[in-house]
């Protein structure tokens, strides 16, 4: 991971967001190259993520507590518009905010990794960036 480096061991890290599997495996595969000298190989990361969800355990934290203020991420319609219309076909109500569509969504993951063998720690206990010496950086970044 040639020119990534950590600014804080506590909040910084390297991550990855895609809208498939295998569009994450190939993302993750070229974060973790080691730079233009290793050869050229990038690892392969598509087995693994074809692999169960047995023995694996997942951390999530409370969203209420966690959910950004109104105005510092606006959400994207059409995301929104996405995540109702999956939940309506898992036959989850639908919710009309922002913060209900995204728990229900993010409540069914949780279900899901569960039902697939995973096990899922909820809430996860995490010390708030206000409360861990960057408070005065946090309210400048949340406007208080």
């Amino acid at each position: 991971m040639d020119g990534i480096f950590v600014i804080s061991t506590t909040f910084d890290t390297v991550g990855a967001m895609a809208k498939s599997v295998d569009d994450l495996a190939t993302l993750i595969g070229y974060v973790q190259q080691k730079g233009p000298g290793d050869g050229g190989s990038i690892p392969n990361y598509s087995d693994v993520f074809q692999q169960g969800w047995s023995g694996l355990r997942l951390g999530f934290v409370d969203l209420d507590k966690w959910w950004l203020p109104p105005g510092l991420v606006m959400p994207i319609q059409e995301v929104n518009a996405q995540i109702v219309s999956i939940l309506s076909l898992l036959f989850i109500s639908r919710q009309h905010n922002s913060h209900s569509v995204h728990k229900a969504s993010y409540e069914a993951a949780m279900k899901k990794i569960q039902s697939s063998g995973g096990e899922v720690i909820y809430p996860v206990e995490l010390v708030h960036p206000k409360q861990n010496g960057i408070g005065v950086a946090m309210d400048i970044v949340f406007g208080k």
